[in-house]
């Protein structure tokens, strides 16, 4: 009989613990579904306004996905990289949608638009994420010196 209590309590000890130990360490939320698009710089530091010069190299805009309490979200599908000025430059998507390099065009000023499926389900909950984006002149690297003409 005290075998039996024995083994009853250890038991009941180790229940103890192990519920102990959940409700020290909660598992982490699942993602949820996302209601805001945002680029996302080679540090992953929120973009809202890329300037860059025309001569830069291309530069690559990512993108993250983030719920009403700004934690990473999850979406369904693959991001849809709407078109762009060609003055504006050139953006081209990765395949999955995640990334898009964007090669600077001549001096001028727009926006890249990116739009993506938040309902995980079969419906659609269209968002939309925006870039501003401003393209600079490059710096001047000679001197042009003109005469007009004798009047």
């Amino acid at each position: 009989m005290i075998v039996a209590w024995a083994i009853f309590l250890l038991f009941l000890a180790l229940a103890i613990g192990v519920l102990w130990w959940l409700w020290r360490h909660p598992p982490a939320p699942l993602p949820g579904p996302a209601v805001r698009v945002v680029f996302t710089g080679p540090d992953d530091e929120e973009l809202t306004m890329l300037t860059i010069k025309a001569t830069d190299a291309p530069r690559t805009l990512r993108l993250a996905f983030k719920d009403a309490e700004g934690n990473p979200a999850t979406i369904d599908g693959v991001p849809v990289w709407n078109p762009i000025d060609p003055a504006l430059g050139t953006l081209t998507p990765a395949a999955d949608g995640l990334t898009a390099e964007f090669n600077p065009g001549s001096p001028s000023s727009g926006q890249i638009s990116v739009t993506c499926d938040a309902d995980l389900g079969e419906g659609v909950k269209e968002i939309t994420g925006l870039l501003d984006v401003v393209v600079l002149p490059g710096e001047a690297v000679t001197v042009e010196i003109s005469v007009d003409p004798i009047s």
